[in-house]
């Protein structure tokens, strides 16, 4: 399944989407989001965010305005790499802060928890954080993709394409939304429940939508959301039986997640593991590839602070 939008945390958090590379939920963590598209600036971010955030607690305290603020800008850059025990560290010290002030603080700690959760793979517990929030702060085109999302990485096709329907319908209707998850969602949910001819015009209409996105005079930017596209592309043309196709747009998700996420994001790994097995189908010219992108791939994935197979 995709991972969750880009919720702006409302003005708390507005999510998006893409398995690691698919179905996704987003907090915003992604470069269009805030945090930086080049691993060792996003390090250095993190850094920074830490200590700032270690001078407030001191000078301030935990309940000042100030310190929450800058909690939420760690957390964000924090989910954003993945490095899901420190975010649980964070979330568990503040915890009963946010809820006691509720309002905005309540759904912003409610709206991370949930994304923590659910790249954790703890998508049961992810999915009764998101309807907490729904039922705080009422439908939007974003939370019902986040939703959509987390129902479809538990199996349950026809909710998630209600909700996805939902937010096609509540765009339509102004409410913030990312077009491009939102399609890139549904035609996901399409793919699996078999129909595969009708969801690829969806997903190209994603890639499309993010590649215009990041244009600037003439040239598309490397950006992750992209790589996250073109994983989905090449997974319904292996489904269609068009393995050229299929490990095109794999292998150009893989060099965008290495130049944006870096090489041991889970992003990376994910499109290492799946361009690896639809090599080791095409035949002995490529065994010798497929063996080198899965070896990459397993050790990537033991190192994480969640471990998929």
């Amino acid at each position: 399944a995709a991972a969750p939008l880009y919720l702006k945390l409302l003005k708390p958090g507005e999510l998006t989407a893409a398995e690691a590379s698919e179905d996704e939920v987003t907090s915003g963590a992604d470069s269009e989001g805030g945090i930086l598209s080049d691993p060792e600036e996003t390090a250095a971010q993190e850094d920074r965010y830490e200590r700032r955030l270690a001078m407030l607690r001191r000078k301030y305290g935990p309940h000042d305005e100030r310190t929450l603020t800058q909690v939420f800008k760690l957390l964000d850059c924090l989910i954003g790499q993945y490095k899901l025990n420190r975010t649980d560290e964070l979330l568990a010290d503040f915890a009963e802060l946010c809820e006691a002030r509720g309002g905005e603080w309540r759904i912003k700690h409610i709206q991370s928890s949930a994304f923590c959760r659910w790249k954790q793979y703890r998508f049961r517990e992810a999915l009764d954080l998101f309807l907490r929030q729904q039922e705080l702060v009422g439908p939007s085109a974003a939370l019902c993709e986040n939703i959509g999302h987390t129902y479809s990485s538990l199996g349950d096709l026809s909710q998630a394409e209600a909700y996805f329907e939902q937010a096609v319908e509540l765009l339509k209707r102004g409410s913030f939304g990312n077009r491009g998850g939102i399609y890139m969602g549904l035609g996901l949910v399409r793919e699996r429940l078999g129909k595969v001819s009708e969801a690829l015009p969806i997903l190209l209409q994603s890639l499309e939508h993010y590649e215009r996105e990041h244009t600037s005079n003439g040239h598309v930017a490397d950006a992750s959301i992209i790589a996250k596209a073109h994983m989905s592309v090449g997974k319904a043309q292996q489904k269609l039986n068009n393995p050229d196709e299929a490990a095109r747009h794999m292998a150009e998700a893989l060099r965008i997640f290495r130049k944006t996420c870096g090489e041991e994001s889970p992003l990376t790994a994910n499109a290492m593991g799946s361009l690896g097995k639809l090599q080791a189908t095409r035949g002995p010219s490529r065994r010798r590839q497929a063996l080198s992108l899965l070896r990459g791939a397993l050790e990537r994935e033991v190192r994480k602070d969640a471990f998929h197979l």
